[in-house]
């Protein structure tokens, strides 16, 4: 359920990962058909209520909170990877899904980095703002690709 989690969190910051909270979902149901929650959410009447309900499922119920953590980065690389040719509107996405990040997560690495603000910053030139950007998404990204643990 942490990777449906993590998934919904990104849709609702903006990215267009639904086919893939549909997969997770799918994926999840065939697994546990009796499961009254998850026949909710495959059976919502569109995507947004079920991103909200699996949000709220979520922060209203405990969870793996590492297994959580590494779903949303894991997802956030490849996001990274097919979304990001424009670094300003990722970055715009990614500061938004950090900021609606349960309040424990938002100042703990990696989260942080999702709301890296050197496009603020006045004191470096546009094409190095979005180089050091580009540089400290792909450095967080890359603990996931390697699957290690980002909170111990």
């Amino acid at each position: 359920m942490e990777r449906l989690y993590a998934l919904a969190q990104i849709c609702k910051a903006g990215f267009d990962v639904w086919e893939t909270y549909s997969r997770e979902l799918d994926r999840m149901y065939t697994e546990d058909p009796g499961n009254d929650e998850l026949y909710r959410l495959k059976y919502a009447k569109d995507p947004k209520d079920a991103i909200i309900h699996t949000i709220f499922l979520m922060e209203n119920y405990p969870f793996d909170v590492e297994r959580f953590c590494n779903s949303l980065m894991e997802e956030m690389s490849v996001v990274y990877k097919t979304q990001s040719r424009d670094i300003k509107q990722f970055y715009e996405k990614a500061a938004v899904l950090s900021r609606i990040l349960p309040w424990d997560y938002r100042f703990e690495y990696p989260f942080y980095v999702l709301d890296c603000d050197y496009l603020e910053w006045g004191y470096f030139d546009v094409y190095e703002k979005e180089s050091k950007l580009r540089t400290e998404y792909e450095k967080a990204f890359a603990l996931f690709e390697r699957k290690q643990i980002c909170l111990k």
